[in-house]
Order: C-alpha cells, then sequence, then structure tokens
C-alpha cells in the first residue's frame, strides 16, 4: 500500500485573481493535510490539486471523488457541487498533472464550516480531508 505521499499545500481563495492549490506525491499515504477553501454564499471556491508520482512504475489512471460536505449542524453541500477539470488523469512514471477542483455555493448554502473527503479512485489508502469555510458575501 506505499502507492503515495500526499504532499499539500492548501491556500484560502477568495473570489479574487488568487489560486489555492495542493500538491499529492504516490509514495505514503500517511502524509496528509487539509484541502482549505473559503467561499462566500452563491460563490465559489477554487484550488489545484497536483499528483505526483516520482517512481519509476506507471499507476495507471487516477480519478479524484469528493464526498458531501457537512457541516457540524447537519448542513450539507452535495457532492455535486464539486466539479473537476479533468475526469481521469494518467499517471505514468515520474509525472506530475494538475486537477483543478471547483466548489459552486447555491444561494440557499448557509454560512459556516463543512468538511468532506477527497478521495483517489483505485488507491484505497489515499484520501484528504476537505474543509470549505462559507462565509457572508462582502457588502
Amino acid at each position: 500500500s506505499a502507492v503515495g505521499q500526499w504532499l499539500l499545500r492548501s491556500i484560502p481563495h477568495a473570489p479574487t485573481d488568487d489560486t489555492a492549490s495542493v500538491s499529492l506525491d504516490l509514495n505514503n499515504p500517511d502524509a496528509k493535510r487539509a484541502v482549505n477553501l473559503e467561499a462566500p454564499i452563491g460563490g465559489s471556491a477554487d484550488s489545484e490539486v497536483w499528483l505526483h508520482n516520482r517512481g519509476p512504475e506507471e499507476r495507471g489512471e487516477v480519478q479524484l471523488r469528493c464526498s458531501d460536505l457537512l457541516s457540524h449542524d447537519g448542513n450539507v453541500i452535495s457532492a455535486d457541487a464539486v466539479r473537476m477539470d479533468t475526469a481521469v488523469v494518467p499517471m505514468p512514471a515520474r509525472s506530475s498533472r494538475g486537477v483543478a477542483i471547483t466548489i459552486d455555493l447555491e444561494p440557499a448554502v448557509r454560512p459556516g464550516v463543512y468538511r468532506g473527503t477527497l478521495l483517489a479512485s483505485g488507491h484505497p489508502d489515499l484520501w484528504l480531508p476537505v474543509m470549505l469555510t462559507v462565509r457572508l458575501p462582502s457588502t
């Protein structure tokens, strides 16, 4: 199960020209940090996840999937609100691939902190916590 190391760097994103990115290295599934995002109600949150295969072997095709995001008081942001710009990412030996992730928030979403999990298909030991802070829009 030594498929990968998840080395992560995440920067919260407000709807400006800033970008957030996360790096994933497929060599140590025990190294985990969180994907941290921020957005106003009715807005969107963006991040870029980089998958790295630094090893000499092909790791097949990887598809990232996100669970529903849940708040502590039972509010839910459906997994359908999470979009990946690339459905399937081939991971040949010694390669890196980026996947842009966008979470679109409906106007009915309540402010708060929502948490979920980002999974990599075909790699059961690889997962990342996702934390989305939803705030009131700026006036």
